[in-house]
């Protein structure tokens, strides 16, 4: 029996590293996780990224069959290559997924409210936005950092004090508006373009797992993506947990599983 490929699709702002989040809860995997290249070198967007990206992951594995894990706006990257990768998908898992925004009336309940609005009606100020918090992450990352979780809410407030966390997290930000800032204001801005036409296509068995106290992608994104997805979704309501502390404790599940 051919073993699956995990591929792990991080959040916007995010890098591999959050699976160190997870290593430093004291959880060690035994597999190595498939990371696709976003940030390619040629500038590409919105389809054109997907399709490049969807035809990366059949040249380096093209007769495995696939895992899909898409954490927060990875979330949409995993469908999107679920839509384009077919059958060869044998299942999605998605935590704290970021959903289409015309699924529903989101935005009101997300911290990040003010950047996609930016991404929506202007693109030059989101990147006037980011080489801010590049200079922040640069000179002055416990301020930034300070910044991003000072709305945190249930199970990430004690992660938000943790001096290991604390510092993947500000890892995370300097690769994200630094190093990737063009990639990253490209992601949001194909982001908030609608996208939902795509769930009707995508059979795969797909499992939600989400905080109920999430205010980075609020558990009625999770509701919306089941009720969308033709084939239904299980949806793993997480009691307590937020963002973070949801990824911490769903990735161990689900490569147990």
């Amino acid at each position: 029996m051919t073993k699956p490929v995990f591929i792990y699709f991080h959040g916007s702002p995010g890098a591999e590293q959050e699976l160190d989040l997870v290593g430093a809860a004291g959880w060690r995997y035994d597999i190595n996780f498939y990371i696709p290249n976003r940030h390619p070198t040629t500038q590409l967007r919105g389809d054109a990224l997907f399709d490049q990206i969807a035809l990366d992951i059949q040249e380096a594995y093209p007769e495995r069959p696939l895992r899909l894990i898409g954490f927060s706006l990875g979330g949409s990257f995993a469908l999107q290559m679920a839509y384009r990768l077919g059958e060869q998908v044998e299942r999605v898992d998605l935590i704290a997924p970021a959903a289409p925004l015309e699924l529903g009336d989101f935005l009101p309940h997300m911290i990040g409210k003010p950047v996609f609005k930016l991404a929506k009606k202007s693109p030059f100020l989101l990147s006037a936005q980011v080489k801010v918090q590049s200079l922040l992450v640069r000179y002055a990352p416990n301020t930034l950092y300070n910044i991003v979780f000072s709305s945190a809410v249930g199970g990430d407030i004690p992660l938000a004090k943790n001096e290991g966390f604390k510092a993947v997290i500000i890892g995370i930000l300097k690769t994200t508006v630094t190093t990737g800032s063009k990639a990253y204001v490209r992601e949001l801005c194909t982001y908030v373009q609608p996208w939902a036409h795509i769930l009707e296509h995508i059979k795969t068995p797909t499992t939600l797992w989400h905080g109920t106290d999430d205010n980075w992608a609020p558990l009625s994104m999770s509701e919306a993506l089941q009720k969308a997805l033709p084939e239904g979704a299980q949806l793993n309501k997480m009691l307590g947990l937020s963002h973070y502390s949801a990824l911490i404790e769903a990735l161990p599940k689900i490569v147990k599983a």
